[in-house]
């Protein structure tokens, strides 16, 4: 048994490596990409994202991201973990690699008491983003921002039903314990896909509308049919 069980923590050990370096890869390939845009598109903006791949034999994901657009597992008895990593500027690892890299962490607004607003990356006078990692935004690289994806594998078991990509609107007011609920509870009354989606991105963006504010709100639903 010892053999056996070495040989499968290798398979495992070099799928993680495999995927890992593939993940890293397509994200290097989409901020090349964006870098080459005409014009000023990829100098100040850019944008996150979150990437899976489902291989439905090994019943596994590999998911990738970059910023703050989530993708979580969920199931039928409240079952929910995250499966993404939130780039803030404000994570300390991430604020002292700006730091260092000659950029600074700070609110958006001086006031005469402090400061207000979100806390953005700066490049001197100029304010950049609440993210410290994205595609694109080719300023925000000269101060340590990142295009490197966090990568991870993740074992699918038999109460794993679903997953759930959003982007990072839908997150800012809705959080992923809420989420999972409301696809859970969708998911007992309709048999399409699209009603579910629709439902969610329609709470989030109701959600903004309360807040008189506007937001990117985008989601994806993937049903697990074959996990054991």
């Amino acid at each position: 048994h010892y053999p056996l069980r070495r040989q499968r923590q290798m398979c495992i050990r070099d799928r993680d490596e495999d995927g890992q370096k593939a993940m890293i890869a397509v994200f290097s390939d989409l901020h090349t990409a964006v870098a080459e845009l005409d014009g000023d598109a990829a100098d100040l903006s850019g944008a996150v994202g979150t990437i899976a791949l489902y291989d439905p034999k090994a019943s596994e994901l590999h998911v990738g991201n970059v910023g703050d657009a989530k993708a979580l597992v969920g199931g039928l008895l409240g079952e929910c973990e995250e499966l993404t990593v939130d780039h803030y500027c404000t994570v300390d690892e991430e604020k002292q690699r700006i730091v260092e890299a000659g950029g600074r962490v700070d609110a958006s607004d001086d006031i005469q008491l402090g400061t207000l607003g979100e806390v953005r990356v700066w490049k001197g006078s100029e304010v950049l983003h609440t993210v410290s990692r994205a595609i694109g935004d080719l300023q925000g690289k000269k101060v340590g921002m990142l295009h490197t994806p966090s990568v991870r594998r993740f074992d699918l078991g038999s109460q794993h039903r679903f997953m759930v990509m959003c982007s990072s609107g839908v997150w800012k007011v809705m959080h992923a314990e809420g989420a999972a609920s409301l696809v859970t509870d969708l998911m007992s009354k309709a048999s399409e896909l699209k009603p579910i989606v629709e439902e969610l991105v329609e709470q989030a963006s109701e959600r903004w509308a309360e807040l008189w504010q506007g937001e990117n709100t985008s989601s994806l639903l993937l049903i697990f049919p074959n996990v054991p």
